[in-house]
């Protein structure tokens, strides 16, 4: 039978209250002789403290949940390392929970096993992108606290300051002499839904060439999504279309809009005969430092840890105050890392 926090005051000879202020790390008041005493008796017990009556209590689960799509595979580790870590420092805890892409589709048909029933104090819902805007009116109208992940909203979301980002690493190419600098992406140039990141690393990219006067070098393949993510014949695209750039444009830069963009411009290089870092700068965004064969990279690293801790502490201050709409937040990136932007070759 489970030892209750009162059995376990009495056995050490102090109060209940006591007992939780030491055994939750806030008995600096008591000497250190007591909270010797309490600790020795708690591990003597294998006392551990009841989370639900602790809910109960103070109707609080003391808990987050992080809601994300079965089938994605981008679900970075440094993102709950800072959602845990900024929870663990609250005595909180992450819970996981994924939906599937026909329960994504259902709109709003479907409901989250998290919104089934309580038991967490709050949502985290990451690429909103690709969660149906039935599901997230759904969301809201069941008044649980949400915050959501890489969607630029004006309120209730934290994403990466990609277009800073960006802008910055040309600016900061463009002081270094160079003029010739592209912009690789695979991705279509729709309007802006919910997820920015895409659009706006390469609105960063038009926006630091235009002030310099310069044109901007865009190299896009004129095919849909499906076509250039999906299937073998498009790793022979992507690589036929980074060796048109580097052909047609010759330039002495290029940023990529991410690691599927940046493979086949390497292997592009490769086949032309053009040598990564001393003959061309090659710059990528990605969640952690890109570093293969010792290629020369700079990589433009995603603060994943710092919007994961951010998204928790703004789920914090919806749940003390649900019906308040939250300023969204862009996250800054560092400064790139890995490979040095150096000027052009001489």
């Amino acid at each position: 039978m489970a030892v209750t926090l009162k059995q376990l005051a009495a056995r050490a000879g102090v109060s209940i209250p006591t007992a939780s202020l030491i055994l939750n790390g806030k008995g600096q008041r008591y000497s250190e002789a007591t909270r010797a005493k309490v600790l020795a008796v708690a591990a003597e017990l294998r006392y551990r403290p009841n989370a639900s009556a602790r809910a109960i209590r103070q109707n609080r689960f003391n808990a987050a949940a992080l809601l994300f799509r079965e089938e994605q595979s981008f679900l970075p580790a440094d993102l709950m390392r800072g959602a845990i870590h900024a929870l663990g420092e609250r005595q909180m805890h992450l819970v996981l929970d994924e939906m599937t892409l026909a329960e994504i589709e259902a709109e709003g048909a479907y409901t989250p096993r998290l919104l089934q029933q309580l038991c967490v104090d709050g949502l985290i819902v990451h690429h909103a992108k690709v969660i149906a805007r039935g599901v997230q009116d759904m969301i809201r109208a069941q008044g649980i606290p949400a915050v959501w992940l890489h969607q630029c909203d004006e309120v209730d979301a934290v994403y990466p300051d990609d277009e800073l980002a960006v802008h910055d690493c040309t600016t900061a190419l463009l002081a270094a002499g160079h003029t010739r600098i592209a912009y690789l992406t695979f991705h279509p140039d729709t309007e802006r839904r919910g997820y920015s990141s895409d659009l706006d690393r390469l609105a960063g990219y038009r926006s630091a060439m235009t002030a310099a006067g310069l044109e901007p070098q865009v190299m896009r393949r004129p095919h849909d999504n499906q076509v250039l993510y999906a299937g073998e014949s498009s790793r022979d695209q992507r690589i036929a279309a980074a060796r048109d750039l580097l052909k047609a444009q010759r330039p002495t830069a290029v940023l990529t809009r991410s690691t599927q963009e940046l493979v086949p411009l390497l292997m592009a290089a490769s086949e032309l005969g053009i040598a990564v870092g001393s003959e061309l700068l090659v710059i990528t965004v990605e969640e952690r430092l890109f570093s293969h064969a010792g290629v020369p990279v700079t990589t433009l690293v995603q603060p994943m840890h710092a919007i994961g801790a951010a998204a928790v502490e703004m789920l914090l201050a919806k749940i003390d105050a649900p019906d308040q709409p939250q300023p969204s937040r862009a996250i800054p990136y560092g400064g790139p890392r890995g490979a040095p932007l150096l000027g052009p070759p001489s």
